[in-house]
């Protein structure tokens, strides 16, 4: 079986998809290694528990919406969308922090063991554990943000569609637009999930039937994702491009005339005030003017060479 393109040659939305697939199996995957045992192991499994961002939902709204941007849009572009991703980046880089500080910092180059659970957590991995709560608020907050933002833009894409195409039924993304609703529900869950979690602190297995969730979402964005995919890719989609001036139309749409096919030349009639003036031979050099002809001598060495 021949393999398919690597990630060089994805566009932004295959690499947006990814991510959208990544996030929520990432979660479900730290639930599943504390089933296996990572947690209480109390050697470096534990300390990789401790040191990896699971729970990247500051990435998840605004990977929804540059998600559906690129769909909508051939010209997709990341520079000016990317200050989307900067809470995201945040966060990772407070885990790169938290990492390089116990690990390199304190337990490399000072050779002193880990404080906290066991000798496997750092002083700075369990400070990250007071942000928990503020980055799940945080995370909600975008999602619902980017998710109020991407449904308006839906809809406006629908008109857009209605305006432009003849038959825009394949393009309007109706799984997209199931999986947004997916979405929303899972983030009411885990709003709730939040709440009762500060309050009764629920244990593994109670938490696990909410993380079950997430599978579902997985499938669902499998699936839609890549018809989506395939649909846009095959389609001239320009939602939310700038348009483009009429000017730089004509020159676009207009071609160069071709060297000696006479395209673009123009006869002008020449009055007589527009004659050119006629090329004069030049004038002939004279020499002085002869004297009188009886002082003439017509031959002999005092010849006189003049003009009349």
């Amino acid at each position: 079986m021949a393999a398919g393109p690597g990630p060089a040659a994805w566009g932004p939305a295959d690499a947006l998809l990814a991510l959208l697939i990544a996030l929520p199996t990432i979660s479900v995957t730290q639930w599943m290694l504390g089933y296996a045992g990572w947690f209480d192991s109390h050697d470096g499994y534990s300390t990789v528990m401790f040191y990896v961002p699971w729970h990247l939902g500051t990435a998840l709204g605004a990977g929804y919406y540059l998600y559906f941007r690129s769909l909508t849009n051939q010209e997709f572009r990341w520079r000016p969308l990317v200050l989307h991703l900067l809470p995201a980046l945040l966060e990772l880089g407070l885990f790169a922090a938290a990492a390089a500080y116990d690990l390199l910092w304190w337990r490399g180059l000072h050779g002193r063991p880990l404080p906290d659970f066991f000798g496997t957590k750092g002083a700075a991995a369990t400070a990250l554990d007071g942000l928990a709560l503020p980055l799940a608020l945080i995370s909600h907050g975008l999602l619902l943000g980017y998710g109020l933002r991407m449904w308006a833009e839906y809809r406006r894409y629908r008109r857009y569609l209605d305006d432009n195409f003849s038959d825009p039924e394949r393009l309007r993304f109706a799984g997209l637009r199931q999986l947004l609703l997916l979405q929303l529900l899972v983030l009411t869950l885990g709003l709730l999930y939040t709440a009762l979690n500060t309050v009764f602190e629920f244990s593994y297995d109670m938490a696990w039937n909410f993380f079950a969730l997430r599978g579902i979402l997985i499938y669902g964005l499998t699936v839609v994702g890549i018809q989506a995919n395939y649909a846009a890719a095959t389609s001239p989609l320009r939602f939310g491009a700038p348009a483009v001036p009429a000017a730089a139309d004509e020159a676009v749409d207009e071609a160069a005339p071709l060297p000696g096919s006479g395209a673009g030349l123009e006869l002008v009639a020449l009055g007589p005030q527009q004659r050119p003036p006629c090329a004069q031979p030049p004038p002939r050099p004279r020499g002085p003017r002869c004297p009188p002809r009886r002082y003439r001598l017509s031959w002999g060495p005092g010849a006189t060479s003049c003009w009349p």
